[in-house]
Parts: C-alpha cells; sequence; structure tokens
C-alpha cells in the first residue's frame, strides 16, 4: 500500500506508457536489480505499481528466460574453473570477518 501511495503521490510517471513498453522497462529494471543496480529500485517498484493499478499481470515469463541463462552461465564457469569460484568464496568470507 505505501508503495502505490508513493508512486501516485510522485505523479504517476509510467501513466502514458503503453503495455509492451511498460512490461519492457518492468523487465530491465528487474533484471538490473537483481544484478545489484540499487539505483534501479525505485523504478521496479514504479512499474510493478503501474501494472497493478491497471490490473495486468508482471510479465515474468520476461525475466524468467534471462534469470535461467545467466544461472546457466554461472553453473558452466563453476564447472570450468572451480578453483576460481573457491578462491572467490574464501575472499568474501575473509572480508565478512
Amino acid at each position: 500500500m505505501a508503495a502505490i501511495r508513493s508512486y501516485l503521490g510522485s505523479g504517476r510517471r509510467f501513466k502514458i506508457m503503453n503495455k509492451p513498453d511498460l512490461y519492457v522497462l518492468w523487465a530491465a529494471a528487474f533484471i538490473d536489480f537483481w544484478r545489484g543496480d540499487r539505483a534501479r529500485l525505485r523504478d521496479f517498484k514504479d512499474l510493478g505499481v503501474e501494472i497493478e493499478l491497471r490490473n495486468l499481470q508482471k510479465p515474468v515469463e520476461l525475466v524468467c528466460e534471462k534469470l535461467e541463462l545467466a544461472r546457466q552461465r554461472r553453473k558452466e564457469a563453476r564447472e570450468s574453473n572451480p578453483e576460481l569460484f573457491e578462491d572467490l568464496k574464501e575472499a568474501h568470507h575473509l572480508s565478512a570477518d
């Protein structure tokens, strides 16, 4: 509810966007945020609210394929160079201490 109030209060910036463009932007914001771009969180939330206000379903099929491809690439990279991933894992644990 707070996300809706915030979006409406800020002027509903995606109101004039057509459905296909809205879906593409939502998927791009999702992927960017998933990859660590925290600056895209507001876009992701606002686009999601606009989709909800139109009584549409979020286009998860647009991101599922990309996420699966990213997982597969990561798995292949890990299998082709397990030492690198062990080094990264160890470095991460050391930096967390």
